[in-house]
């Protein structure tokens, strides 16, 4: 399992966990954590080290229910910029909002949607890359979460919440259909929390100059896992680009191999300002220069070896490239090595020729 979530959330299962008594340094231990790797809320850990730690706990606690006391110990003002966000949001809309907009800095693990039908909001679990052992107790957790902080923040301690779960109900969910005082479905196809649209817009406390600073870290941070996004999916292209230039470098064949389709490799290669052709290009060049200059392959050869069926068509693309035939191009950077190298040799032994100077 190669999702990541941020830190924070393993915090919040340490911190429930010591409310039974348990010590952390055990639940670090069986995360493979250490108290360093939870210093800030923001940086990712393994997804598995928080299913490790949720497991951990639940053994140790002896209690079903550890998830909605997850709930119950959470305290947003741990985790970091993201939580000052929260407690800074002028509305429920708002604040639901942030949870979307910032939602990657959680990491890849979870995923989630939010929608209006009618008098109804909506929120969706879109996805959960959680063991299936470990996905009760997480949206347990998830639910009860959701419930209490509606409630604290919108003042209405009776507000329903209606709720469907995709897995089995449990005798602990007792207290959860209580808590929640809405429906709630179990073994449904979609994890889904649902209550009144116009609690959207009632206002919160929020303060506005907090929320200004802890907006601009979390906009900074999210540039920062943006670019790095960029990177990534600039450098698979190339990748999958130099492993298939020979057999097969088409559009749709590198999409296939990076699981996703031709057009939305597209859109994702013209948001970072570039496009499948010019990282085609980019990869070829580099290519036919490095064969150029450190072998004696023949140009046809190298042509082939680039995806070009026809050596004339590698002939036309290299000059516009360099300006030059793929021949001239060799011969013009052999001719400069060897000067080169003359000089050096030269320069070298009059160095030596030299008399030593006195101290």
């Amino acid at each position: 399992m190669g999702e990541k979530v941020a830190a924070g959330l393993v915090s919040i299962v340490v911190e429930a966990a010591a409310s039974y008594g348990l010590a952390a340094c055990d639940l670090l231990a069986s995360a493979s954590l250490t108290p360093s790797d939870l210093s800030d809320p923001a940086a990712l850990v393994s997804a598995d080290a928080l299913a490790r730690a949720f497991r951990s706990a639940v053994a140790q606690s002896g209690d079903p229910a550890f998830g909605l006391r997850c709930a119950e110990t959470l305290d947003v003002r741990t985790q970091g910029f993201w939580g000052y966000a929260l407690l800074a949001s002028p509305s429920v809309r708002e604040r639901i909002a942030l949870h979307v907009r910032y939602q990657q800095l959680r990491g890849d693990a979870l995923a989630f949607s939010f929608r209006e039908e009618g008098d109804a909001a909506i929120l969706e679990i879109t996805k959960v890359a959680l063991p299936p052992d470990v996905v009760p107790v997480l949206m347990d957790w998830a639910a009860a979460t959701t419930c209490l902080q509606l409630r604290k923040h919108t003042h209405e301690p009776a507000l329903p919440l209606h709720v469907w779960l995709g897995y089995p109900e449990q005798p602990h969910h007792r207290a959860l259909r209580t808590l929640l005082k809405g429906t709630v479905v179990f073994e449904a196809p979609v994890h889904r929390y649902e209550f009144a649209a116009s609690v959207l817009d009632r206002r919160l406390p929020g303060d506005p100059y907090l929320g200004k600073l802890a907006g601009e870290q979390l906009d900074a941070q999210l540039t920062r896992v943006h670019e790095t996004a960029s990177r990534g999916v600039l450098e698979d292209v190339r990748a999958r680009l130099v492993a298939r230039l020979e057999e097969d470098a088409s559009l749709s064949r590198i999409a296939d191999d990076l699981c996703m389709s031709a057009r939305t490799l597209q859109r994702q290669l013209g948001a970072r300002g570039t496009s499948f052709h010019e990282l085609l290009e980019e990869v070829r060049r580099a290519r036919a220069t490095e064969a150029l200059i450190e072998s004696d392959e023949a140009v046809e050869s190298i042509a082939v070896r680039l995806g070009y069926g026809d050596p004339s068509n590698f002939r036309r693309a290299f000059r516009r490239w360099t300006g030059l035939s793929p021949t001239a191009y060799r011969a013009e950077q052999r001719s400069r090595t060897p000067l080169s190298t003359a000089v050096d040799t030269v320069s070298l032994q009059a160095e030596r020729s030299l008399p030593a100077c006195d101290e």
